[in-house]
């Protein structure tokens, strides 16, 4: 039913400017954004010491938790191409896919401003102020691109 009307939002390719804030909007219009932005920690049953100590209110709300975010994992899975669907199965949890694409998307748009900084030259007749602001241009979505990363 959802991942139908989800498919609208992404191309072969994955567009992720225009999927990512779709797929926030939707995760957070269906209460799963948390589990997205902050993960799920390690099931702690499965933690020696921790296992026997746990209170039943702490596994509900973990329980709670690891449910919301199989449920993201599942809209954000469905509503991937195949081709970027591919790269995602290594994935465990929908942070893990989340952070795998925009990690992804800020590599793919660094490479292209190094090739379009490595192609620029200064055009025949071209001002040099004109060159100047291209090159000034460049450089500032550089730096907002990093902003990004940090």
């Amino acid at each position: 039913m959802a991942a139908a009307n989800l498919q609208v939002a992404v191309s072969d390719d994955l567009n992720y400017e225009m999927w990512a804030p779709i797929m926030k909007t939707t995760l957070v219009e269906k209460k799963l954004w948390d589990a997205v932005e902050n993960g799920v920690s390690p099931d702690p049953t499965k933690i020696p010491g921790l296992a026997s100590t746990i209170q039943a209110e702490e596994l509900s709300k973990w329980r709670d938790l690891a449910r919301k975010d199989m449920k993201a994992l599942q809209i954000l899975q469905s509503s991937l191409p195949e081709s970027v669907f591919r790269k995602t199965l290594s994935a465990s949890s929908a942070k893990d896919v989340w952070d795998l694409l925009k990690i992804g998307n800020e590599e793919a748009k660094l490479v292209e401003l190094e090739n379009r900084f490595e192609e620029l030259s200064m055009h025949k007749g071209e001002a040099m102020d004109s060159y100047v602001d291209r090159v000034v241009k460049i450089t500032e979505q550089f730096r907002d691109l990093k902003k990004c990363e940090a």
